[in-house]
């Protein structure tokens, strides 16, 4: 059994797992309930020194926002005003089986994802599938990622990311050229196939399918 403030839960994932349904839980724009509130603040301090910050004075409220790619993102402000995102992601990407990464990797696949993401936007808008989801045939996403630091020989602690400051909703490259080859890269090598929320849920429950949004 796990302890995440006054909640309790058999394993990192299901405490993933509810911090997910939190997220998808409420409009855009309505603050959470307290209880909730409570749980993502302890989440959040999961994360450390990181995750101080974000709380910063003291959280005032948690409310549903956008990432700028319609995907939807948790916000807080602060007591004094300010406001920032967070990721429910990493505050137990420290914590699941699936963390054993160094965080330049982790930063490194974030801003591939968001050299992309207008892409993959754009093959869910192109289909008639309600609730879509974009994944990818074939070669995984994370293999792609693999195969361009090893193509291009990247060393990875010369690489400066962007997105970390308070209300970047987003990881991306500070070097805008690879930003650029990253996703002519992934234009020649990968497919992207859209799928129900359901379908893509389902097929990787039978790991039959990738699991990358």
């Amino acid at each position: 059994m796990i302890y995440v403030g006054e909640q309790t839960f058999k394993n990192w994932k299901a405490a993933k797992e509810c911090a997910r349904n939190i997220l998808n839980s409420y409009d855009m724009g309505v603050n959470i309930s307290r209880k909730d509130q409570e749980f993502l603040t302890s989440a959040l301090r999961l994360r450390g020194s990181e995750g101080e910050q974000k709380i910063g004075c003291e959280i005032k409220r948690i409310y549903i926002g956008s990432d700028g790619y319609e995907k939807r993102c948790f916000y807080l402000e602060r007591n004094d005003g300010s406001t920032t995102d967070f990721s429910y992601i990493k505050c137990f990407s420290g914590h699941t089986k699936r963390s054993k990464k160094s965080p330049k990797m982790k930063d490194f696949e974030a801003a591939c994802r968001t050299a992309i993401m207008s892409d993959k936007i754009e093959v869910g808008r192109e289909s008639n599938i309600d609730n879509v989801d974009v994944h990818h045939e074939q070669i995984p996403f994370k293999e792609l990622v693999k195969t361009f630091i090893k193509e291009r020989q990247i060393k990875l602690e010369n690489v400066k990311f962007l997105g970390h400051e308070d209300n970047s909703t987003v990881i991306r490259f500070e070097d805008e050229q690879l930003e650029n080859d990253f996703r002519v890269f992934h234009d020649n090598n990968a497919i992207l196939v859209p799928l129900s929320k359901e379908e893509h849920k389902k097929r990787h429950k039978n790991h039959t399918v990738n699991h990358d949004y």
